[in-house]
């Protein structure tokens, strides 16, 4: 056999032996993971998922509040004064989209500010 065929198998076998799988842990005396580990894992995703619905309910009932100050910006805009309540806002042709969950329009006629309140 010829001198590159001698290294070509000597890399070769490196490759192998260096690639080969091997359950030791990693560290000396580190211990691969357990079933206790991985479900611990599985729960800190799922409470992440959660938290990030919950942020993202948030970001939405947020957006939904804003829509409806900026209503009432366009009827002080039309009217020049806020309206008395949410009816004549609506009467006078703006939407306000539907609160969430279990939130509802809380409406101050004298600064015009809407706010969300706990239906109860």
């Amino acid at each position: 056999m010829s001198k590159l065929a001698y290294a070509l198998s000597a890399v070769l076998l490196m490759l192998f032996v260096g690639c080969s799988d091997h359950s030791e842990p990693d560290a000396p005396g580190e211990e691969p993971p357990t079933q206790e580990a991985h479900q611990s894992d599985e729960k800190d995703r799922v409470r992440g998922y959660v938290d990030s619905l919950q942020h993202g309910l948030r970001a939405a009932a947020d957006q939904q509040l804003a829509t409806a100050n900026r209503a009432v910006v366009g009827f002080r805009a039309l009217k020049g004064r806020n309206p008395d309540d949410l009816d004549e806002l609506t009467a006078a042709g703006f939407a306000l989209p539907d609160p969430p969950g279990d939130l509802e329009y809380r409406y101050d006629p004298g600064t015009g500010e809407i706010t969300w309140e706990t239906q109860e």
